[in-house]
């Protein structure tokens, strides 16, 4: 694992550090391309292995969250601009993956203005750290992407098709199992006292696990709400939250 942080008198719990944890084929690569890496700062860390037939930087990033006064806005445009020029920076032969939580959300409407950049699935609501991710994806656009004929593709749904073609090459084997040994597994059975269990509405007590269980200052839907708000409702909101599932389930 490689990484880069603040000094210990300086760190702020869950709040920075970034790291890139190699298996060890990626390992080996990296040491016997001469463990080049480079620790930018506390959010941003970079390596480079010499792969063949194209070498490959590594950039793993954790951006703030989104700013809500002016010394996080400026730590914010420090931010992409200290991205930016680590990318700059890398030769231009190489192949750069980025690895990121840019604590962005770039919203749906954007789709209608910058499709080369937004999908049509998105949040509804934009924030400023979705602006800046987009005018980071704007300024840094993918390389060119070629077929299995190495013909260049131009159109952007024929890009889709070429990932959509790789990944299920990749993900979809054929399996040197024979299939009549797999149906011969047999499929464990459930109780009906496990099912009964299972088919019940969630408790209160449940309910307040899960919720504990969740990171603050993340909001798993397009509410906004993050989690340390729900805990901070305390009991009452716990029965709000309990009698919305009861009645879903």
């Amino acid at each position: 694992m490689i990484y880069s942080g603040l000094p210990k008198v300086n760190k702020t719990r869950s709040a920075h550090g970034v790291a890139i944890c190699l298996d060890k084929t990626a390992t080996n690569i990296w040491k016997l391309s001469g463990s080049e890496w480079e620790a930018v700062n506390e959010r941003i860390i970079k390596i480079r292995m010499y792969c063949a037939p194209i070498n490959v930087t590594y950039i793993a990033v954790y951006a703030s969250v989104n700013p809500h006064n002016k010394s996080m806005i400026d730590k914010c445009d420090r931010f992409y601009i200290q991205l930016q020029e680590t990318i700059d920076k890398v030769p231009k032969g190489d192949m750069i993956i980025l690895m990121d939580d840019c604590n962005a959300r770039v919203g749906k409407q954007e789709h209608l203005t910058v499709p080369q950049v937004v999908g049509p699935h998105a949040v509804d609501v934009k924030n400023e750290n979705g602006n800046r991710l987009i005018d980071f994806c704007l300024t840094n656009k993918n390389s060119a992407i070629q077929d299995k004929n190495d013909k260049l593709l131009i159109n952007f749904r024929n890009k889709l098709d070429r990932w959509k073609e790789y990944f299920c090459e990749l993900l979809n084997v054929n399996s040197v199992v024979d299939p009549y040994l797999i149906h011969q597994i047999s499929i464990p059975s459930t109780s009906t006292e496990e099912r009964d269990r299972q088919s019940k509405p969630p408790t209160l007590e449940e309910i307040e696990e899960t919720l504990k269980q969740m990171r603050n200052r993340k909001a798993s839907g397009n509410d906004d709400i993050s989690a340390d708000i729900l805990k901070a409702g305390g009991l009452p909101v716990l029965k709000w939250l309990h009698e919305i599932f009861v009645d879903i389930w």
